[in-house]
């Protein structure tokens, strides 16, 4: 919508998962290299959690793209809604395993057959589990079973209530199990404002940055470093802004950007006048 006014080719701030606008902060490329290294050195059972949009997803995209097939083949299941049962049958479908046998003990010796395949070929086999923290506790516990197959590397990410379930009583057999926890952090506020030119950058935007520095520490303030949150309050600011026609971003437009976000309509929002949101910076 507001893409042509500001001259820009795609929108910069598109929820959409996109590898070309993928900015690793410190955090980012921290868990990168550590989970990458895991996987393809075979490390076992590896945690993954971070709070709600700090990235993790997007980090397992890249993980699984820039690995290539020949050194590593990924199996990705999401569905919290699986039943013990079904697990192993949706694991072998990830691996693009469409024949498969109704037997479980026969589909767990196919599993097992398919990984010793790819590592008599140099391939490591790899299970990532997202949304593991969603998952049941049966379900979580058939797919730490699946850990005793040999070389078999398996993932679970999830937000930090993972740790809990992790945490629990009944989850210490799985707990032994983890060899690598990982977290993934929000972004640094010294991070916030080359998070934001780099994906305006991409999308097309020339080197003059439409967000002014306040708008840029309003941004900063009501995301508090989550990713997620900085595109939605970036994006709704620059509609703001279009509306209005203003060629420039301030720190008014991103206060009524965030006043009309449903995800964070709950937080208590200053009247924030030109002059008192410059103040607030300060503070």
């Amino acid at each position: 919508m507001y893409t042509e006014f500001f001259g820009l080719d795609e929108e910069p701030f598109c929820p959409t998962i996109n590898l070309a606008f993928l900015f690793l902060a410190q955090t980012h490329r921290n868990v990168l290299v550590h989970l990458s290294d895991a996987i393809l050195s075979r490390k076992g059972l590896i945690s993954l959690t971070g709070e709600a949009g700090t990235g993790k997803t997007a980090l397992i995209t890249a993980v699984t793209s820039y690995i290539p097939t020949t050194h590593c083949r990924f199996s990705i299941i999401s569905n919290p809604a699986l039943s013990a049962k079904e697990v192993i049958h949706a694991v072998l479908l990830g691996f693009n395993i469409i024949s498969i046998d109704d037997n479980r003990v026969r589909q767990f010796y196919r599993l097992r057959e398919f990984i010793e395949q790819g590592d008599a070929g140099g391939a490591v086999s790899a299970l990532i589990v997202d949304n593991a923290d969603r998952f049941r506790p049966e379900v979580l516990e058939e797919i730490s079973l699946l850990g005793n197959i040999d070389s078999f590397q398996i993932l679970l990410a999830g937000r930090n209530k993972l740790n809990e379930v992790l945490a629990g009583h009944d989850k210490r057999s799985l707990r032994s199990r983890i060899a690598l926890q990982l977290r993934v952090d929000p972004i640094g506020v010294d991070e916030i404002e080359a998070y934001i030119q780099h994906r305006w950058k991409k999308a097309g935007g020339d080197q003059r940055l439409v967000f002014s520095p306040e708008a840029g520490g309003e941004v900063a303030r009501w995301s508090k470093g989550v990713p997620q949150r900085i595109n939605q309050v970036c994006d709704k600011a620059m509609s703001v802004a279009f509306e209005q026609s203003d060629v420039l971003i301030t720190a008014e437009h991103v206060v009524r950007a965030v006043a009309s976000l449903d995800e964070i309509a709950s937080l208590e929002i200053p009247a924030l006048t030109r002059s008192a949101a410059d103040r607030s910076l300060a503070n």
